[in-house]
């Protein structure tokens, strides 16, 4: 302050209005990030907001075991019977010869560094082949994806700031060393202490309701981390969405959140001809079981399991702004590259077990799920995504579940099917009822389809 007070006028003018226009920069890309997440604010991870992150944060339910080669071979057999047009990806084969510039093996640098006397070395593990390498190039290129505004993780190392590092590096020296790191990960080449620390995140809340009382959890992650993580993901990003295409996961599609809002107009003309009802599915939240999640990267996209499970085969931390640690042991990190691929295929799993005579339309963008047919037929396709909850682990939030029907009496016959089959239903508005009440945490049931287009 002093030194701007000992310039000119002029030059104390022109200083003030860079530190100005700087911090209203600042405050747009801070603005920018909020509305891409559909936030109304950080908050204080102190009080009920930290009781909120540790309650969104379950304890690992089943212990992570590697797949049977029977339960991969029907797993990808279901896939085939429900798309018989996709072919699925041979089990992948690692190249026998290898240029030199793709060497996988550790830099000199890295080579010093010893993992704990517990654990194995990394060349007495098992080589899992792998079909896809990456170079210094998809590092480079993955790199030039990061914003300024995108924050860092625990080691404060901004993502754009990897991007100068690479860019600015002779030879693309830097990102050939990025890449030996990721191909050892894919090769399965790694410790899992390692991975851990690797897979650990600073926590952030998110307001995401105007109220601000609701939170939703994002993990920033280690900048490398997320460097290559986004790497991977960029190679097999065409056949995951081939995958999960199929299963009408809107999510992956271009423009996906409009084509389901006509395609669900579309529907609600067509049920008020075919006395169909429109169910609308939501879960309370997105974690997981990760047994199932990593069994189903390794039986349709073998070429990650390796680095998937470096990451989430263990139990990292979750550390906030005041210093509070919790233990990620489920579900897939919110804000990780990998999430979208781990958690589209979990859908895609729940998508080939609702197989429900008289369902006409399924569709999903992400957690939210729309489901249009019969009465039976809906209620039915409730009943089995309650069934799947012990294996898949997404609880069904049955509060926001609606169902849509085009007129009174087909609304009526929904609740009465409802009702037999133990679901509960809302029959109207209390207010200071306890938490079990089944009023406040039944079934929507609506007489029109205004809400649902």
């Amino acid at each position: 302050m002093r030194k701007l007070r000992a310039q000119p006028p002029r030059k104390r003018e022109k200083i003030t209005r860079t530190i100005y226009a700087r911090a209203a920069g600042y405050a747009q890309e801070y603005r920018r990030a909020v509305s891409l997440l559909q936030s109304h604010g950080v908050a204080d991870p102190s009080g009920d907001t930290l009781n909120q992150l540790r309650g969104q944060h379950p304890e690992r339910r089943t212990e992570i075991t590697a797949p049977s080669k029977e339960w991969v071979a029907a797993e990808r057999a279901r896939y085939k019977d429900s798309c018989p047009e996709m072919e699925q990806s041979p089990e992948p084969e690692f190249p026998a010869n290898l240029s030199s510039e793709r060497d996988l093996s550790l830099p000199v640098a890295l080579t010093h560094v010893q993992p704990p006397a517990d654990e194995p070395d990394a060349d007495e593990m098992v080589e899992t082949p792998v079909p896809i390498i990456i170079t210094g190039d998809d590092i480079l290129a993955s790199s030039r994806f990061a914003q300024k505004g995108a924050g860092g993780g625990l080691d404060q190392d901004p993502p754009w700031l990897w991007r100068r590092a690479c860019e600015n590096s002779p030879g693309n020296r830097l990102g050939k060393v990025i890449a030996r790191v990721a191909n050892r990960a894919l090769r399965g080449h790694y410790s899992e202490k390692g991975g851990e620390f690797f897979a650990s995140c600073r926590l952030i809340a998110l307001y995401k309701d105007p109220k601000q009382v609701k939170v939703r959890p994002i993990g920033i992650g280690l900048g490398l981390r997320r460097l290559i993580s986004k790497t991977i993901t960029r190679v097999v990003r065409a056949q995951v969405d081939a995958l999960l295409v199929v299963h009408n996961q809107l999510g992956v599609m271009k423009a996906g959140f409009e084509v389901g809002l006509h395609s669900l107009r579309v529907l609600a003309g067509q049920c008020e001809e075919r006395s169909e009802v429109i169910f609308l599915n939501d879960y309370k939240n997105a974690f997981n079981t990760r047994d199932l999640m990593l069994k189903l990267v390794k039986a349709h996209v073998p070429e990650i399991h390796q680095a998937v499970s470096w990451l989430y085969a263990g139990k990292p931390e979750l550390i906030t702004s005041r210093g509070d640690t919790i233990l990620s042991e489920e579900g897939a990190q919110q804000g990780d590259p990998f999430a979208n691929t781990c958690f589209g295929l979990l859908n895609k799993h729940i998508d080939s077990e609702v197989l429900v005579e008289g369902l006409r339309a399924k569709m999903y963008f992400w957690d939210d799920s729309v489901f249009t047919g019969k009465v039976k037929a809906t209620i039915a396709a409730l009943k089995k995504i309650l069934s799947l909850e012990p294996k898949v682990g997404l609880p069904v939030r049955l509060s926001k579940v609606h169902f849509h029907a085009p007129n009174f009496d087909l609304a009526t016959q929904v609740r009465e099917e409802l009702v037999e089959a133990g679901i509960p239903v809302k029959t109207g508005n209390c207010e200071g009822c306890d938490p079990g009440c089944n009023n406040c945490n039944g079934v929507t049931v609506h007489d029109n389809l205004s809400s649902s287009g």
